[in-house]
């Protein structure tokens, strides 16, 4: 199993908006997909 972790040293730097667009285009090309918090 592999790992991805988005991370920024601030709140408001756009890591939510990287993360949905890398998810949906990863389901759109077939990889499984489970995302999760820490934090």
């Amino acid at each position: 199993m592999s790992g991805l972790m988005i991370a920024a040293p601030s709140s408001g730097s756009g890591k939510t908006t990287v993360t949905l667009g890398l998810l949906r285009a990863l389901t759109r090309r077939g990889f499984p997909i489970a995302p999760g918090k820490a934090g």
